[in-house]
């Protein structure tokens, strides 16, 4: 008895110890994860936007490619690692393209709220906050949810997104010396899509290693 016993304590010590030593490879792997989609999604989106910058269509086909990148990306990455992968990529997505679509009036109200005191980077970061809580949201009410301690991806989840598009939308500035329009050709949306990610992904990992750890502590338990 005594001889399982100390088994079973091994075990649990060995499991407890490769989680510690996997948590900093998980959240590097979901930053890069996101960097990747982000730089990639930004990328067809400008292409194709560029294409017919006043068309309505392209602005949607933008927005689809931006999303459907990013979280295919993250399922990819989170293949094993949580449940219904396959809805995380449709409901992120779909929250996402709305979110995107919804932009240009969000950043509107955003700028006439905060007149003169603000400025491009900051209304974006109104917008992150959005965009942040809608997709958050979604991801916990389908896929999330029933994880320990879950609520807080969606704090997170809007700090990711505001920290990352101010800073992301700063940088395209910076770099493009143009700021980006929504009826003439873009310029510098790799830039800010890839930084907004990355950034997201630094912020965001940090539940997410979290909840996959308390997670598998959880599975060991029962």
């Amino acid at each position: 008895m005594n001889r399982i016993s100390k088994q079973l304590f091994n075990e649990e010590m060995m499991a407890n110890q490769l989680s510690s030593t996997a948590l900093l490879k998980l959240w590097f792997g979901w930053v890069v994860a996101n960097t990747i989609g982000g730089a990639i999604g930004s990328w067809l989106g400008e292409t194709v936007f560029n294409i017919d910058p006043n068309s309505v269509v392209s602005f949607l086909l933008l927005a689809a490619l931006i999303s459907v990148s990013i979280s295919l990306c993250q399922g990819i990455f989170l293949t094993r690692k949580v449940p219904k992968v396959r809805w995380w990529i449709i409901v992120s997505s779909i929250a996402s393209t709305l979110c995107i679509a919804l932009s240009p009036y969000i950043l509107i109200l955003s700028a006439l709220a905060i007149g003169s005191r603000g400025g491009e980077s900051l209304c974006f970061g109104i917008f992150g906050i959005f965009s942040g809580f809608v997709v958050g949201l979604a991801q916990w009410l389908f896929v999330l949810r029933k994880f320990p301690d879950s609520g807080r991806w969606i704090l997170f989840s809007c700090l990711g997104s505001a920290i990352g598009l101010t800073v992301g939308n700063a940088v395209a500035i910076s770099l493009t010396d143009s700021i980006l329009s929504f009826d003439s050709p873009m310029n510098g949306l790799v830039s800010m899509g890839a930084i907004a990610r990355l950034l997201n992904g630094v912020i965001t990992g940090i539940p997410l290693v979290q909840l996959l750890q308390s997670q598998t502590q959880h599975n060991l338990s029962n």
